[in-house]
């Protein structure tokens, strides 16, 4: 078995119809790590506002970073705090 210790967790949802997957998916995740997760992609610009309330309950989830400079921008701050 592997010992996996990621520091930070990045989801790319294309389809819009995996939203709801990406939910559960992190809600699993949030069982074994209290880690950043960054969820973005083009599905994400056409959840609904409920879709985008159940990411934002989970701590540490973050949407629509925008810029991929911004995204690296972001992802070193983590790595400081």
């Amino acid at each position: 078995m592997y010992n996996i210790d990621p520091s930070i967790i990045i989801i790319s949802v294309t389809l819009q119809d995996n939203i709801n997957s990406v939910i559960r998916f992190i809600h699993e995740i949030r069982q074994s790590f209290n880690i950043p997760i960054i969820v973005g992609g083009n599905a994400i610009k056409l959840a609904s506002k409920s879709q985008i309330q159940l990411l934002e309950k989970y701590d540490k989830v973050y949407l629509n970073l925008g810029k991929l400079n911004d995204m690296f921008t972001y992802i070193k701050t983590l790595r400081i705090t």
